[in-house]
């Protein structure tokens, strides 16, 4: 999910994922001071919430007292007894029948969450197709390892490819024994929460073709010092988290970033798309079809690199390194880093801020007197910010398009300027109907 780096030997520094924000929950009479107390959705019990370790862990060793013992592939009925995931596979494959055309992803699923898939209107859908074909390639690059690009020019919010996902897992680390968490250190139970994930991962990937999980190991992984294991190092590394597959009947709220309840999706061209602070690529799940829709967050002319951001990216260059670590980004050498100034960083810190001042202002603008135009500096100032905010990428932002694009509209209508506030408009509308698509997919429109 996120690169853009230099080689370290053979192995790329970019990988991609959600390795800082992977989760133990642990019951809250377990006492550890840095733990994150949390009262997690659909009433469930406190629970206290840390972020698992990265990096050189010096003893990734299984804590003395327990005793490993190989986990049983339960049924989907004895899981719901049990209050254990299961795995399933996605769509469904009958013994002796030939795989579905779109492929199958391997589900670990907590509850009835299974149901919000196989009930979901339309399911199984087949997988959604970019209009004109197959329009990427995955190829070496010079610093970054292997890449994905562009084939030919794909205009902002159209489908680059969509694909079913190898493994689905749960975000949050819970046990699959009956290990007590209080006979150990919060440092110990997570050293077996680590390792009874990875038993829960090389299960499903063992009932996996064998291409498929030849094709999953040649991931990139970060993770190999801080006891994840290997497939789980790949998954931390290289995941997605999707915002509307999860666990619990709780409704799902846009910008809800809760670890509970939701799942990391790995997928196989998706995962090697590396990173950039200056992103043209966005993705959806679409619950009926089971999978991830890549779409282009941004004009992509051909041959470009395919680029998804690793990083807030309303952060300072130094802020956005130190967040790159964990995904063994050492030096990110897109163009906002190697080019970040102060002045760069204050406006990526205050972008924000400053969107929600031009659409205030811009309400003011509306009162203006007939025949009283704009003065040509306010609207000169707002140009000049635009050209730096997508100078640095940050045109991709929600509320550039929402609060500050209307703003400058109304700031070209007030200036008598008709023609420059309709070729806005245009630009608008065109943002408007990649939103519909991508909300379409998500199921939220």
């Amino acid at each position: 999910m996120k690169r853009g780096f230099l080689n370290n030997k053979k192995a790329a520094l970019y990988p991609k994922g959600e390795s800082t924000t992977t989760v133990v929950v642990n019951p809250i009479s377990a006492p550890p001071s840095n733990a994150i107390k949390a009262v997690a959705a659909d009433r469930e019990p406190a629970v206290q919430v840390m972020k698992v370790p990265h990096g050189k862990v010096k003893n990734t060793a299984l804590p003395a007292g327990y005793i490993p013992t190989k986990p049983k592939m339960l049924s989907e009925a004895e899981a719901m007894r049990a209050n254990q995931p299961a795995i399933i596979t996605i769509p469904a494959r009958s013994a002796g029948q030939p795989p579905d055309p779109d492929g199958h992803s391997e589900w670990i699923v907590n509850g009835t969450t299974k149901n919000k898939v196989i009930n979901a209107p339309g399911y199984p859908q087949p997988v959604p197709k970019s209009p004109k074909g197959k329009s990427y390639e995955i190829k070496s690059t010079p610093t970054m390892g292997k890449g994905v690009f562009a084939t030919r020019d794909i205009p902002m919010g159209e489908i680059i490819f969509a694909e079913r996902p190898s493994i689905v897992s749960p975000r949050a680390l819970k046990p699959i024994s009956k290990v007590n968490p209080n006979d150990y250190s919060l440092a110990d139970y997570t050293k077996i929460l680590l390792f009874e994930r990875e038993q829960q991962l090389e299960m499903a990937a063992s009932r996996m073709e064998p291409e498929t999980r030849a094709r999953l190991m040649a991931l990139q992984n970060s993770h190999k010092e801080d006891g994840s294991g290997p497939i789980n190092g790949i998954v931390r590394t290289n995941g997605y988290q999707v915002m509307n597959l999860r666990d619990g009947d709780g409704e799902f709220k846009e910008g809800d970033s809760s670890n509970l309840h939701y799942y990391s999706v790995l997928c196989d061209v998706g995962s090697r798309i590396n990173h950039s602070c200056i992103p043209n690529v966005t993705h959806a799940f679409k619950i009926s079809a089971f999978s991830m829709v890549f779409m282009a967050s941004r004009d992509i002319k051909a041959e470009e690199q395919l680029f998804f951001s690793y990083c807030g990216i309303h952060k300072s260059a130094s802020d956005r390194k130190a967040e790159l670590e964990p995904y063994g980004i050492t030096q990110c050498i897109c163009a906002a880093c190697i080019n970040a100034t102060p002045e760069t960083d204050t406006l990526r810190k205050t972008f924000s801020a400053r969107v929600q001042a031009y659409k205030s202002q811009s309400l003011t603008w509306e009162q203006l007197p007939k025949g009283r135009k704009l003065p040509a500096e306010t609207l000169d100032e707002m140009l000049r910010f635009q050209k730096a905010v997508v100078k640095e990428g940050l045109d991709v932002n929600d509320d550039y398009w929402t609060d500050f694009i209307p703003s400058l509209a109304t700031a070209f209508r007030k200036a008598g300027k008709p023609s420059e506030e309709m070729m806005v408009i245009r630009e608008f509308m065109k943002w408007g109907n990649y939103m519909k698509e991508k909300r379409a997919i998500r199921g939220l429109a």
